[in-house]
Formats: C-alpha cells, sequence, structure tokens
C-alpha cells in the first residue's frame, strides 16, 4: 500500500503562490502603516499647537507664542518639559521655531526609515490645519492627499 504525500511539484507550486500574493500584499500594507505613523504625527503636531495656544493664553503678556524653552529648536524632551507634554515618537522628530514677530511654527520630519524618510509636516499659530507640501517634494503622499494649499483637511 503506497503512503499518500506531496510531490515537489505540488510543494513549489504552492511555494510560488505565497509568494506572489506577498509581493502585492507586503507593499499595501507598508503604505498602511505609513499612513498610521504620518497620522500619529499630525495628532503630536495638534497636541503641540493646542499646548502654544494655551501658554499664549496662561500668559498674556507674554511677547510671543513661544515658550522660551521650547521656542526655537529644542528637541521632544525639551517640547515635553515646556509645554507639559508627554509626547513619545520614534518615527518623528519634532521641532518648533519662531515665525515672524510673535508666531511659532511647529515641525515633524519623518526619521530615516519607510516610504517618507526625511519628508516633514508642520502647524503654525496662524493655521490649526496641518501642512503637508507634497508639490514641493517636502510632505509625503501617503499621508493624506493635500489641497492646493498643502494643507490636509482629512487625516
Amino acid at each position: 500500500m503506497q503512503e499518500a504525500a506531496f510531490t515537489l511539484i505540488e510543494i513549489v507550486v504552492v511555494v510560488v503562490i505565497v509568494g506572489v500574493l506577498l509581493a502585492f500584499a507586503v507593499p499595501g500594507f507598508n503604505n498602511f502603516l505609513e499612513k498610521e505613523k504620518g497620522q500619529n504625527g499630525a495628532n503630536n503636531l495638534l497636541l503641540i499647537y493646542h499646548s502654544q495656544k494655551r501658554y499664549k493664553l496662561n500668559n498674556t503678556l507674554a511677547d510671543s507664542y513661544c515658550v522660551p524653552s521650547a521656542c526655537p529648536g529644542g528637541d521632544i524632551t525639551q517640547i515635553n518639559q515646556s509645554l507639559g507634554l508627554n509626547i513619545v515618537d520614534p518615527y518623528f522628530t519634532y521641532q518648533i521655531a519662531a515665525s515672524g514677530t510673535n508666531g511659532f511654527t511647529a515641525t515633524a520630519t519623518r526619521n530615516n526609515s519607510g516610504p517618507c524618510a526625511g519628508k516633514a509636516m508642520s502647524i503654525t499659530n496662524l493655521r490649526s490645519a496641518i501642512t503637508n507640501d507634497v508639490e514641493n517634494d517636502i510632505g509625503c503622499n501617503l499621508w493624506c492627499s493635500p489641497d492646493n494649499q498643502g494643507v490636509c483637511s482629512t487625516w
């Protein structure tokens, strides 16, 4: 009596089929992950934006929106301490810079990994919308689809 077994050809066919399926699935999954990381970066920029606005409301005599120890420059540790936040993000580097006489621009730059490495998004005190400048190759089209001014209305 013969034992039932798979032939080498059958195993090879199954491996090829699985390989083809993975070839289509992996890039889509990576894009999904990048979009989620971009959403997290945008949410953190909104946290920084609202914290800067709160600082200005609580310190009406301050010359600018910028918390002195967080703006200009500062890494995420300084930003967290100055604004009372607890942002932990291994995928983006955050900075706040003075803008004009009394404004600020907060920027999130993607760290060097993934399809959007080195790309950035920003928010200013003048507009509470995230700017993702895809047209000038500053932003990443996987994060959102910006309008003609580079502003993402939906995330």
